[in-house]
């Protein structure tokens, strides 16, 4: 029975040193970072806060990425780890396969064919978890938060991006059509 005991009363000794707040998350930004035959590869950017003296495992992000009200690409269960007292900005990379695209085409086909520069992306994202608060010597979880954030970014697209992804487009349709 102390064994069972002993570690409970290390877990509340580590909760009760801090008054716990939920983490806090913004949408930062969305990158190309390369085009190849297939897909392309962007890095979605998070800003996290953990205003708690303990770090927090076990939180996960689930996004979707969408450009005027149709899905590019989503993600589930990201795992993200929070050092104590930290401000971090996370990138979490991300692939939109040129068939996906090609199913979102309509309004974005028009931005595209017009020389547009920027594409206007949705974040849809849910931070999520049961945290477990750790320090050096310590561990366990007490409580548990959701947090929805939305944030609409124009995504830049330099030149050479627009060239290569029209040139992937065009191949995508002629092998669709």
């Amino acid at each position: 029975m102390l064994l069972l005991f002993l570690p409970s009363c290390t877990f509340y000794k580590l909760a009760s040193t801090t008054k716990l707040k939920p983490p806090e998350f913004t949408i930062v930004g969305c990158e190309i970072k390369g085009i190849s035959s297939n897909y392309a590869t962007l890095d979605l950017f998070v800003s996290a806060y953990n205003p708690n003296a303990v770090g927090l495992k076990n939180v996960y992000l689930d996004y979707e990425l969408s450009t005027q009200g149709r899905r590019l690409m989503k993600g589930r269960d990201i795992s993200i780890e929070l050092a104590p007292l930290s401000q971090n900005t996370l990138a979490v990379p991300s692939e939109v396969e040129f068939s996906d695209i090609v199913n979102a085409m309509g309004p974005l086909l028009d931005r595209i064919l017009s020389r547009q520069m920027t594409i206007p992306i949705t974040v849809n994202a849910v931070f999520h978890g049961r945290p477990t608060l750790y320090n050096e010597h310590e561990q366990g979880s007490l409580f548990s938060f959701e947090r929805r954030v939305t944030k609409t970014i124009e995504l830049s697209l330099s030149k050479d991006d627009m060239n290569k992804g029209m040139k992937q487009l065009r191949q995508e349709l002629k092998r669709l059509f």
